[in-house]
């Protein structure tokens, strides 16, 4: 097999996303152990479970707004003026083709504007992807829309909805539940593959089985030749291909870890009360760099510590499986 060029994207990364690059071993280590954690913990199926509670837009907005007053007016009040916006473009999954059908917040420099595209089900589930996408829009064109964070207020934002309106359908709220942990395992999945080959590309300048084994087993953790080839020469596939690209951005996938890491920490240490994440939202966004960022969320010593992560993660199954049983 040749050997992966990755000095491309070594520089896209030193770009985008130079965090990973000047703690690649922490980054490694985390999404792995992530990785294999929800493997042990049997998170590894994506939940194909739909609802079948209907519901129309205006009661979908209506679920979302009566929640984020219990917060603050104003962000009810963004949320309005989110959804008026000639820029927000909302289509249903029965109008739209496959790869029409995310979700997602952009801020457009040529046309110097915010734009909203919402693919919606007719369904409970639509309160949930307006209010994750409601986050995104009052975060971005700010230092937070661009950081390992982004995701971090969304997770937050999306669980404390569908914790409030669980009892609508509990089936759907528990597989709504399941698809963010699998969405976070294969996100770990891609992270820890690309990471392994930057550190033994970075380590022996080359990407070879015999060195990424050599490292992966320093850190205690195993590698098998043939999921490692296969990952290898998806990897190659998707750097060479524009369109494909995506599929391996680890500036993306780490944002859906780190975030998610972040979430667990502050759960579980419950600094961040439901009434003051208006104001702890806007003093994160306004910090200029990560470190500032998890200080504010006061989990700065917590982040690097992965054995606490663990014990954090293990909480949080813990709770999601005696959730589930009821």
């Amino acid at each position: 097999m040749k050997e992966l060029n990755l000095e491309e994207y070594i520089i896209y990364l030193k770009k985008y996303r130079p965090f990973i690059l000047q703690h690649l071993e922490y980054c490694f280590i985390l999404a792995k152990t992530l990785k294999l954690d929800f493997i042990r913990n049997s998170i590894v199926t994506n939940s194909r479970f739909r609802t079948n509670q209907k519901v129309d837009l205006n009661q979908s907005v209506q679920y979302v707004q009566q929640f984020l007053k219990k917060i603050d007016k104003s962000w009810a009040d963004n949320f309005s003026k989110m959804l008026q916006q000639k820029n927000c473009y909302i289509s249903f999954l029965n109008q739209c083709k496959e790869n029409d059908s995310r979700s997602f917040v952009i801020w457009n420099p040529q046309k110097n504007q915010i734009e909203i595209h919402l693919s919606l089900h007719q369904d409970v589930s639509d309160g949930k992807i307006l209010i994750h996408e409601f986050m995104h829009y009052e975060n971005v064109n700010t230092h937070l829309s661009d950081s390992m964070l982004s995701e971090f207020f969304s997770f937050w934002i999306e669980n404390q909805y569908l914790q409030h309106y669980k009892d609508l359908d509990m089936n759907w709220f528990q597989s709504e539940k399941q698809n963010r942990y699998y969405n976070i395992m294969v996100m770990s999945s891609i992270c820890s593959d690309v990471f392994l080959l930057l550190l033994s590309n970075q380590k022996y300048g080359d990407t070879t089985y015999s060195h990424c084994q050599e490292i992966a087993s320093s850190f205690d953790f195993s590698l098998d030749k043939e999921y490692f080839e296969s990952s290898k020469r998806f990897i190659e596939f998707c750097l060479n291909h524009p369109k494909r690209f995506s599929e391996v951005d680890v500036t993306e996938a780490f944002n859906y870890v780190y975030s998610f890491v972040a979430y667990l920490l502050v759960k579980h240490k419950k600094v961040m009360d439901v009434q003051n994440v208006v104001q702890i939202n806007k003093k994160v966004r306004e910090a200029d760099s990560v470190q500032k960022k998890v200080t504010l969320l006061q989990i700065d010593s917590e982040i690097w510590d992965l054995s606490f992560i663990q014990s954090c993660f293990k909480e949080e199954i813990k709770s999601y499986r005696k959730q589930k049983s009821r």
